[in-house]
Order: structure tokens, then C-alpha cells, then sequence
């Protein structure tokens, strides 16, 4: 299994960083002859406003750029909201509104 594992890795190549906490890797870029001008553009098809916003970028074998915004950039999730409600109402009880 191992084996099989390594020979996949060999001719389907890995993925390769190129944005590390918001700065691109120029000696990646330059390696895969990529412009930062590209890179900047799939960040936006990715909604990301710009590069400062990615944790980690990484170019897959197959040409895909897979990228991770920084925490504090990432979308609220239902979770996320339903806990601040949950904090609003133990500050104001539901019934009382506030004008």
C-alpha cells in the first residue's frame, strides 16, 4: 500500500504553498511560473477580497488553487450567530425591545 502511495505521489506530483499568513511565496511563484497578478485573481473567485486575507494557499497537482482564509475572515456560521443570540438575550431578555 505504501508503495502504491509513493508512485501515486510521483506522477501525480503534491501540492505546492504558495500564500503563506497573507504574503505570497515568490520563489513558489517563480517556480511554477506563476504572476501574482493570477494568484490575486483566483483568490478573488474564491471570495477573498485580497491575499492578506488567506492563511495558507496551496496549488494542487491539478492546476486547483485551495484556499484558506485567516479566521477572522472567515464567514459567520449558524452556530456562530445562534451563540450571540443566545448572549443578547441573557443581556436582554426576548419581549423588550430597545428603541
Amino acid at each position: 500500500m505504501a508503495v502504491n502511495e509513493r508512485a501515486v505521489r510521483l506522477v501525480e506530483g503534491k501540492p505546492t504553498t504558495i500564500i503563506e499568513d497573507g504574503r505570497l511565496l515568490t520563489g513558489a511563484l517563480r517556480h511554477l511560473a506563476l504572476r501574482p497578478t493570477e494568484v490575486e485573481h483566483a483568490v478573488r473567485l474564491q471570495n477573498g477580497d485580497d491575499i492578506s486575507m488567506v492563511a495558507v494557499g496551496r496549488l494542487e497537482p491539478d492546476g486547483q488553487l485551495v484556499i484558506v482564509l485567516k479566521p477572522s475572515e472567515q464567514n459567520a456560521t449558524r452556530a456562530d450567530v445562534q451563540r450571540l443570540e443566545t448572549r443578547l438575550e441573557a443581556i436582554e431578555p426576548p419581549g423588550i425591545a430597545s428603541h
